[in-house]
């Protein structure tokens, strides 16, 4: 697991930072799957972009490769 994937993990396992519970977790190279048990009155999609604004920020921050959309292109070549 390289370091972007550990402090993803990292984040994710902090307790309360996003009011869910963890199901499964699994962290490709460049994407991740999520299972989580949460408050239904909050809508998939929401709680979804609350999981991406949070651990982008954080992770953006830590390694700057991951600031240009160009670095998001080359994964995917």
């Amino acid at each position: 697991m390289g370091k972007v994937a550990e402090r993803l993990k990292a984040l994710l396992d902090q307790e309360g930072q996003l009011e869910v519970d963890i199901e499964s977790l699994e962290i490709r190279h460049n994407h991740s799957h999520l299972f989580v048990v949460a408050d239904p009155t909050i809508a998939p999609q929401q709680r979804a972009n609350q999981f991406k604004v949070y651990t982008s920020q954080v992770l953006r921050q830590a390694f700057a490769h991951l600031r240009t959309r160009a670095s998001v292109q080359e994964q995917r070549s």
